[in-house]
């Protein structure tokens, strides 16, 4: 059930008189009711789900929706895998997969890119299977979030007796099958952070010369090429449409550039982030999840849009388009929105679960609709390798919950995806409407249609 309702001033009133009452009483906040009313102070709009996660084991369908499978997708059957491990259940195939959806004449059709043993195979919907032969071993691949260039990452056997593997990376045009030398890549290798633009063009720092950061245009020209102050293990980020990087640099601050190189904006964060900061495709916006909350705004001045929660925030994950963005709230649920620029437009989610996490988003639609992964917890169970996929519409209702399956003994790993984004990597997408979407329970790459019917 969804509720919207404008809050009265004395309404906050008493929940701020509320919560000074509390704090000098030496209560402080927990997981219970007081949060629950700073949440619909602070948002207004709030989606109560049913306790269904812990009741069935089985594929659930909400009443008066239908999901129907497109397509089920065996990577193995288009070649050889980049390698073998093992688990419980026997061997286990390594490769890199992502799904999208691209737009046509006809509509928006899906995609799948799979970096197998020597080549890539690109799936499309009403399209022909395609092979785009790669001259190195590859190791990981990179990928554009619209799904039309990728990065690879592989070895060459160079010399004849003595001979060594040498590193090449190899930049391929998904629409017209070019593959051209990154040459950068092969010769430092994969250090750093790569990301390749919407547009073709890259986004590179490398760690091992001088914390360089560099772009390169989609001729694979260098652009700029410039020192920064950032630590290994720092916070990246960038607009697929390649207006903007941001990262953090040494002592907290948040700095952003354009792809002239120039410096934007800096600005010294007050606490830490939880994970690395959000941008829209266009670069207008930039959310932070932090320790206390969200933190938004302006990607092109640093100005502040807003600001909300008093609770920790994670996994923040954009749309491919647009300014749509899901995020989990740490042990209590999630909170999304179809417009970044506005906090009115924040849905907060609850669904409890005793067996199951709230899990995070895999991947949001243009109109907010989004698809999470939910983990399993003890006691129930004690594989927390055991995942189940959860469907949103864009009210925050819950359409559709997958049957479990178990990333640690099923015969695929996607691992060699090497994404640093957050909704790319792990194989899913959904569509800018949120009627269709692409996932993988580690045995199949699974292709969805929600359809509205009649309810009972």
């Amino acid at each position: 059930m969804r509720i919207g309702f404008n809050i009265p001033p004395i309404i906050i009133f008493l929940v701020f008189y509320y919560t000074l009452w509390k704090y000098e009483n030496g209560t402080y906040f927990n997981e219970g009711i007081d949060m629950q009313l700073l949440l619909m102070v602070l948002i207004g709009i709030t989606t109560t789900q049913p306790a269904i996660l812990d009741q069935t084991d089985e594929e659930w369908t909400a009443p008066g929706y239908t999901v129907i499978e497109e397509a089920s997708i065996n990577p193995l059957d288009y070649g050889e895998p980049i390698g073998w491990g093992e688990n419980c259940n026997g061997p286990t195939a390594s490769i890199g997969c992502q799904g999208f959806f691209i737009p046509t004449e006809n509509g928006e059709k899906w995609r799948i890119i799979m970096l197998l043993k020597d080549k890539l195979v690109i799936l499309q919907e009403d399209d022909e299977v395609r092979d785009i032969p790669l001259t190195c071993n590859p190791w990981s691949v990179i990928y554009s979030r619209n799904g039309k260039y990728v990065l690879v990452l592989g070895s060459v056997l160079e010399g004849g007796r003595d001979a060594i593997y040498s590193v090449e990376a190899e930049y391929v045009n998904i629409e017209t099958g070019d593959v051209r030398t990154f040459e950068p890549l092969q010769n430092t290798g994969w250090t750093g952070m790569q990301f390749v633009n919407d547009d073709g063009s890259i986004y590179r720092w490398d760690f091992t010369a001088s914390n360089l950061l560099e772009y390169y245009d989609s001729d694979l020209n260098l652009v700029f090429s410039r020192e920064t102050n950032v630590a290994w293990g720092s916070r990246w980020a960038h607009a697929s449409g390649g207006s903007i990087i941001v990262f953090l640099e040494i002592g907290n601050n948040l700095t952003a550039y354009d792809k002239s190189g120039t410096l934007l904006w800096e600005k010294e964060l007050e606490v830490d982030l939880s994970c690395d900061p959000l941008v829209s495709a266009d670069g207008s916006v930039i959310l932070l999840a932090t320790i206390s909350g969200l933190e938004c705004y302006n990607g092109f001045t640093g100005e502040l849009l807003w600001e909300a929660f008093n609770t920790r925030t994670t996994s923040p994950v954009p749309s491919i388009s647009g300014h749509a963005w899901a995020v989990a709230l740490r042990g209590r649920g999630l909170v999304f929105s179809s417009d970044a620029k506005s906090r009115e437009s924040i849905i907060d989610i609850h669904y409890s679960a005793e067996a199951w996490s709230h899990g995070g988003p895999y991947a949001v639609a243009a109109n907010g609709a989004f698809i999470a992964g939910s983990a399993s917890k003890p006691p129930k169970y004690q594989n927390n390798h055991l995942r189940k996929i959860l469907c949103f519409n864009c009210d925050g209702e819950i359409l559709w919950i997958s049957s479990p399956f178990s990333i640690a003994s099923s015969p695929l790993t996607l691992d060699r995806s090497n994404n640093s984004e957050l909704e790319l990597g792990i194989g899913s997408n959904i569509q800018s409407d949120g009627e269709r979407f692409i996932y993988s329970d580690y045995s199949q790459i699974r292709v969805m249609r929600v359809e509205v019917g009649d309810e009972e």
